[in-house]
């Protein structure tokens, strides 16, 4: 039988050189080799580019207007390629609507099992509602005993005030003569003497009769009618079993006597007859915080709103009015400033309080007083009328008239929990339904872990079971799939936009798993990102699951685990980008993995391996010293699902936090650490977030999006402490600021960072500059290269505008930009391409031909250095560009950066978004040690205690990188700890969240937390070097340390 085969020809797309290979179908493929080598460019942008552009092909034009299509990659022909599809580490739309739960579908399971197996119950009482039929109702109270003496009424008001006399007249008209007043008979005309400002319940009398099985139709005519006069609700008032007992008829002025009747209420609706709330029909749409039948009337289901904040205003409780506590009024509003301070200390005369007393010992009154306004009693009270300066701001809002004046009120505006569904999105009425003792909420605050739990022990019995267990497989079957990826900690409710790119891949790969499709080719990039050690073989089982179906996984990958599992493996080097392209080895693992011109299989064989420091007199590797003064410490951190842990950071080190998927790693850096420590650099003011680019240099700037947690009250002192109220448990509680998903606004118009639940920072003061490095694209657009992330280009353009030419045409730099009028290309607007419409095709992008793909005009260049124009330095490769300006030190500088994190095969003018992550991860380091210090420290050398002496030597900067392995070959982590290791030397502190054992073998200081992920997680299993970590019994990340660290 001829083997099933996927066959490329000529494969040349970006750097493949001219690859012809072919790969086994329906196996575990894996592709390895160097960061920039040519792995994606084979797996996305030509094989599954290609599989994508013959399926759309196969539609009709009409189809292919409403689809995607990708541009046919350069390849002479792919042969038995089936359909594919991708699962990439792609960002997730910042959609604050998107949750785990409406990603995987999994919600919209839940909606209908809600919907029609759900027991409504009263929003308000909470009592149990149940609809009825007539012949429902009818049945139930013919089952009475023969004989029973029975009132059905029809309910009219409930708890009402005021003139009864139109409901007498409407009655009378109607022919009913006996009602009934709070539980009491009475005649009808009796009505209008009960007093008008009593509460009522009041409800007519439609019949009276007694039970017996000839009487059954005056029974069905007597509800009918009770059930239209009521609403949809009838009361079956029954006799007690002696017929009668004492009671008296409240019509305000006399008494009688009457029978004790005992009321059951039915209703054709669901309506609760003790709260007279009627709940919509039920259907899975009212479940829907999408949609306007069941989201929150006052936040439309996003679950927050965004108003004035309190700590915004007041950021600062320690600071006086006069000092300027409310920071709208001391610098957020510099022209009106004597204003508002004039009016404030006459609030304080009138409160007679000083004015530089603390906010935070103002009486509460006044403090209500300034944030909201004088109320009515106040005015009495105190003889003063003040507008507030939340009111002030939200007249502000309203009449600004330009973007600027918006955004600068906006700036104390954050998002706060809905404080009419508390953060459920929903309305009371869908959060009505239950099964069991949860509604739909509540089940999508659990974990998948505990979801699976929860799922796999309901049950139901009769025509419910028929109606659930359908549903309930679905859900049952991805909640187990989503555990099998390692997600199990994830909460279903967990925003879209808070996932890193790795959780994102493994909820995409786990729908897919649920798909159950066969014969598909799946294409993966790095499945493992963000994957402890020891949950890869779960991952691994549900990839090979995938396989054994009968479909093709290909896979992108550097893990070991991953490369030794594969089925076949193509290693592509040798070097990256033009030094690479090529298949250098191709077969089963073991086959490659023992190839002499592999470099993959070399550091699996172990013949180059990344070294440990250099041992010390101990035989143990030396690793840095720190000073015991010389650290940061977090006390008290609770957020998600921090166990309130305390946890100290050693300066001057490479620290790296470990420890299992979930176990609150990002948690405690992003969320709880750095914006603490940007408040502090922020001179204690709430710092305003970067915009969300790759790289964020935050001298009190920039934020990650945090999840929906409380914000803490937080202030710092003279020694650079920061203390923060508790705000909560790290649930969400009404009115409790947070910003999530970026939409809350500062300063900039963009979002406003928030302090997570801690008790204090200590060392904040230590920290000068706080800079964050990931792997997102260093641009959006292709004007952007690594000349100008690094700022080499505005050297470069500096120095043609001084060639002699350039200064007798009158040229300056601004001549040499293409991105701005005068010297580039008008015919492409500097872009060197044109996009080509082609309706139903694919666009295309053709070289300019005015420019020839230059992006400058032909006068710019004209202009030359040494032979070469602006255009052919932007083309030169890093290495080329090194020799070229090597007598230019402030150009060299940034081109040497680029070369030490291993760049040198890209070209100065590469357009960002043709860049790796691992690639643009490493322009970003560049940019840092291009502006860093030119002499660094040694290693070992212990920080001064200092603040005064340390900023003699350098400004100390808290680097934080967030799995920087991401992307990146064993060769190429090698760079990246050499970079790491000199920004360290410089004499600064580099903190990585990281599961690569390579670097935290290497690391000086571990944190590791755990022992698991989600309500398990969230505290300290172990902190110090790697050999203390590695000889702790509890520590899964010290398990798998143990035999790197082993000679």
């Amino acid at each position: 039988m001829e083997a099933k085969l996927i066959r490329i020809f000529g494969a040349r797309q970006h750097n493949l050189q001219n690859v012809s290979l072919d790969l086994p179908r329906e196996r575990l493929v894996v592709l390895t080799g160097l960061s920039g080598s040519g792995k994606s460019s084979l797996a996305f942008d030509t094989l599954y580019a290609e599989g994508q552009r013959k399926y759309v092909e196969s539609l009709s034009v009409h189809a292919r207007h409403f689809l995607e299509q990708l541009s046919k990659p350069d390849v002479d022909r792919i042969e038995g390629l089936p359909p594919t599809l991708a699962i990439e580490q792609r960002a997730v739309a910042a959609n604050p609507r998107s949750t785990v739960a409406t990603t995987t579908e999994i919600y919209d399971f839940l909606r209908v099992l809600f919907a029609r197996v759900g027991v409504p119950h009263c929003p308000r009482c909470g009592r149990e509602i149940q609809r009825r039929t007539v012949d429902q109702i009818v049945g139930a109270v013919q089952a009475y005993p023969e004989q029973t003496k029975l009132m059905v009424l029809a309910p009219l008001l409930r708890a009402a005030t005021g003139d009864r006399t139109p409901i007498v007249k409407r009655i009378t008209r109607e022919g009913f003569v006996r009602a009934r007043v709070n539980g009491r008979l009475c005649d009808v005309k009796d009505l209008a003497d009960v007093p008008a400002k009593k509460r009522a319940d009041i409800d007519v009398v439609v019949d009276r009769l007694i039970v017996r099985p000839d009487g059954r139709s005056r029974l069905a005519d007597a509800i009918e009618l009770a059930l239209a006069i009521g609403e949809g609700t009838v009361i079956v008032a029954r006799a007690d079993s002696n017929g009668r007992a004492a009671a008296q008829v409240d019509t305000g002025g006399g008494a009688s006597t009457d029978v004790n009747w005992t009321d059951e209420t039915f209703s054709e609706r669901f309506t609760c007859a003790a709260c007279a709330i009627s709940l919509p029909d039920i259907s899975p749409r009212i479940l829907s915080f999408n949609s306007p039948y069941g989201a929150c009337e006052r936040c439309g289901g996003l679950g927050t709103t965004l108003r004035f904040d309190e700590q915004l205003i007041v950021p600062d409780e320690a600071l006086s009015l006069a000092a300027g506590a409310v920071a709208p009024w001391s610098g957020g509003m510099k022209k009106d400033a004597g204003v508002y301070q004039k009016m404030l200390q006459s609030l304080c005369g009138a409160f007679d309080v000083k004015p530089d007393t603390p906010f935070r010992d103002l009486p509460a009154d006044l403090r209500r007083v300034i944030l909201e306004g004088t109320r009515p009693a106040d005015l009495k009270r105190y003889g003063v009328e003040f507008e507030g300066v939340i009111p002030n701001l939200e007249r502000r809002l309203r009449a600004a008239g330009s973007d600027a004046a918006r955004t600068n009120v906006a700036a104390f505006q954050s998002e706060l929990v809905c404080s009419g569904c508390r953060g459920a999105r929903l309305r009371p009425e869908s959060l009505a339904l239950r099964i069991g003792k949860l509604n739909i909420h509540d089940t999508t605050r659990l974990s998948i872990e505990k979801a699976a739990g929860v799922f796999d022990a309901m049950g139901f019995e009769g025509e419910a079971a028929a109606i659930a267990e359908p549903i309930l497989r679905e859900v049952r079957q991805r909640l187990q799939f989503m555990n099998d990826v390692g997600l199990g900690y994830l909460t279903l409710d967990r925003p879209s936009a808070t996932l890193s790119g790795g959780e994102a891949q493994r909820i995409r790969l786990a729908t897919q798993l649920g798909s159950g499709l066969v014969g598909v080719c799946y294409v993966l990039d790095e499945p493992t990102i963000g994957l402890h050690q020891r949950d890869n073989e779960r991952l691994l089982a549900a990839i090979r699951r995938l396989v054994d179906i009968g479909n093709t996984a290909i896979v992108v990958e550097h893990d070991e685990d991953v490369i030794r599992a594969a089925d076949f493996l193509v290693d592509i080097g040798p070097g990256a980008g033009l030094h690479g392209g090529r298949v250098i080895a191709a077969g089963p693992a073991q086959q490659v993995i023992d190839d002499p011109n592999s470099i993959t299989g070399r550091f699996i064989r172990g013949e180059y391996t990344i070294p440990l420091p250099e041992p010390g007199d101990d035989g143990l590797p030396q690793r840095r010293k720190w000073r015991h003064t010389d650290f940061i410490e977090v006390i008290g951190a609770r957020e998600n699902n921090l166990k309130k842990v305390d946890v100290r950071i050693p300066l001057g080190v490479l620290c790296a936090v470990t420890g299992v998927s979930g176990s609150g790693k990002s948690t405690l850096v992003s969320q709880v650490l750095l914006p603490a420590l940007r408040r502090r650099l922020g001179g204690g003011v709430v710092a305003i977030a970067a915009p969300p680019v790759a790289h964020r240099d935050t001298r009190g700037n920039g934020q990650k999006n945090g999840d929906e947690n409380p914000v803490a009250t937080e202030r710092s002192d003279e020694n650079g402490r920061l203390e923060a109220g508790n705000a909560g448990n790290g649930r969400l509680e009404a009115d409790t600021p947070f910003n999530r998903a970026g939409r809350g606004l500062a300063a900039t118009g963009v979002p406003t960072p928030r302090v997570a639940g801690f008790d204090r920072v200590v060392g904040a003061h230590r920290i000068d500059k706080i800079i964050e490095i990931d792997q997102t694209p260093i641009g959006r657009t292709p004007r952007s290269n690594p000349a100008t992330f690094t700022g080499v280009f505005d050297e470069i353009r500096e120095l043609f505008a001084k060639t002699r030419e350039a200064r007798i045409r009158g040229y300056d730099a601004s001549r040499f930009s293409f991105n701005t009028k005068g010297g580039r290309c008008e015919a492409c607007q500097g872009q060197g391409t044109k996009r080509i419409e082609m309706h139903f095709l694919p666009d295309i992008f053709v070289e300019c031909q005015e420019c020839k793909g230059t992006r400058y005009n032909r006068e710019t260049l004209e202009i030359r250095y040494r032979g070469k124009s602006i255009a052919d330095v932007l083309d030169m490769r890093v290495e080329e560009a090194l020799k070229f300006f090597d007598s230019f030190a402030r150009i060299k500088q940034g081109i040497q950066a680029l070369s030490d994190v291993g760049l040198g095969y890209i070209r100065l003018g590469q357009p960002s978004n043709t860049l790796s992550g691992g690639e643009a991860q490493r322009v970003k380091l560049a940019g840092e040690l291009a502006r860093g210090m030119v002499y660094p420290m040694a290693a070992g050398t212990v920080l001064p205690n200092s603040a005064t002496q340390r900023t003699k030597l350098a400004t100390h900067t808290l680097y934080v990188l967030d799995e920087p392995t991401t992307g990146l070959h064993f060769a190429d982590i090698q760079t990246l700890l050499a970079v790491l290791n000199r920004l360290v030397n410089m004499g600064n502190t580099v903190l990585v969240i990281e599961h690569n054992l390579d670097v935290i073998k290497t690391a000086d200081w571990i944190i590791d937390l755990g022992p698991e992920g989600g309500d398990a997680g969230g505290r300290v299993v172990a902190a110090g070097t790697p050999e203390q970590v590695a000889a702790s019994s509890g520590s899964h990340t010290g398990r798998y340390l143990r035999a790197k660290l082993s000679p």
